[in-house]
């Protein structure tokens, strides 16, 4: 890779890194923050459905808005280059964690919701990113190789945000401490991304000319998405990852607060160790089946043994049992999701990438939508269903992929 062509790379490593910090602080944070007592930031008398309506609300509304407002983004980096749609979307999103910081602070159950919806709003970095890699990644093996290095990238920060999430909003560690603090430290480390960007990454896209805004293109991107043909598997096979390991992370914190009863550090040690598994899987396990084998049968094998461990998530009586099986679940997930990305990518036309990770994302944010609906309810009224649940979903993506690899 060129000098420049690794700059550029890395800058949106970077960025890569920085998005899902903020994706994923939150699951270590909400949960406690509304069903446990000691935060106080609902009123002692409100019930547990209540409590998890006002959780799978505050889930929603952040994938709700990322479906209206990432194809917005997308066609703003069609028309004006990559480069500027990622300096809009990581500003609008340091200022949408910093409106989440002040919403915690004050106890604004409202203002914490809006906060999410515009922080949404601007989650286009992921599309964008995943189109700038695939610039920069000639070959399939390439291809493939660069977003294993995406899931080892976000293993990562992955890790540090349970740590910054379970430690820093704990108030009863430090009068320092409160659940504001790690929301601003995802504001201050979103703000060095957007310098990387403006330092080092080079523009690998050359804007359209004549490319409009659509503020329904959301829905037109699903519709589309669903009538090509040869790429139409892959992206039931995203919706499917999305829904299936999407259920199983956003609503770990839940199970384990209401089936174990387990502590806000001892759920942010489950999720960061759940990371360095995810790593493992990424780093170690994708690579050494890459050397042997396509993307198709890895995430035949993926799928497969990631619902199965989920399924067997529902069994154990002990918090740390639950959690060991559930890090396995996390070994196989990691190459799931690399692969199918892969497998999305190589089987679109070259002039089209762009578009395909666009569209890709776009299911993404639809099962993201249905996520919390889901889980909300799940919770409820039967949360022992919740890994069943997941693990159907992965199922039916092992389904699809079988059929494709059988007919191959």
């Amino acid at each position: 890779m060129e000098r420049t062509n690794k700059k550029s790379f890395l800058s949106i490593l970077f960025v890569v890194a920085m998005d899902n910090f903020g994706f994923g602080i939150v699951f270590v944070m909400f949960a406690p923050l509304l069903l446990t007592p000691e935060y106080s930031f609902l009123p002692a008398d409100t019930s547990i459905a209540t409590r998890n309506l006002y959780l799978g609300i505050l889930f929603a509304v952040f994938p709700l808005t990322q479906f209206l407002g990432a194809p917005l983004i997308g066609d703003f980096a069609d028309i004006q280059g990559r480069k500027k749609a990622l300096y809009i979307t990581i500003l609008g999103s340091v200022v949408s964690f910093l409106f989440s910081g002040l919403a915690l602070l004050f106890s604004s159950l409202w203002g914490l919701i809006v906060s999410r919806l515009l922080a949404g709003f601007f989650a286009g970095n992921l599309s964008i990113s995943l189109s700038a890699i695939a610039d920069l990644s000639p070959t399939e093996k390439k291809r493939s190789h660069n977003f294993a290095i995406i899931t080892v990238v976000m293993s990562l920060s992955w890790t540090f945000a349970m740590l910054s999430g379970g430690y820093l909003s704990n108030p009863a560690a430090s009068k320092w401490l409160n659940p504001a603090l790690p929301l601003w430290l995802t504001a201050f480390l979103m703000l060095l991304s957007y310098f990387a960007v403006i330092k080092y990454y080079v523009e690998t896209h050359q804007p359209v000319q004549g490319a409009r805004f659509d503020l329904t293109k959301g829905l037109h991107n699903i519709i589309q998405a669903f009538k090509m043909p040869k790429v139409r598997p892959f992206f039931f096979i995203i919706l499917a990852w999305t829904i299936g390991w999407g259920l199983s992370v956003q609503w770990f914190a839940t199970y384990s607060i209401l089936q174990f009863k387990a502590t806000q550090i001892g759920i942010a040690w489950g999720l960061l160790i759940q990371g360095f598994f995810w790593l493992t899987g990424g780093l170690v396990i994708n690579r050494l089946l890459l050397k042997r084998f396509t993307s198709l049968p890895i995430a035949v094998i993926a799928f497969g043994f990631c619902a199965l461990f989920l399924l067997l998530c529902s069994l154990p009586s002990f918090y740390w049992s639950f959690a060991f099986i559930y890090w396995l679940s996390a070994l196989f997930a990691s190459f799931s999701f690399s692969n199918s990305l892969n497998l999305v990518s190589i089987n679109a036309p070259e002039g089209v990438q762009g578009k395909i990770m666009g569209l890709s994302q776009s299911m993404m944010s639809l099962g993201w939508i249905f996520v919390p609906i889901l889980g909300g309810y799940i919770g409820a009224k039967h949360v022992d269903w919740l890994y069943p649940t997941s693990a159907l979903f992965l199922f039916f993506g092992f389904l699809i992929l079988a059929v494709k690899y059988w007919k191959k």
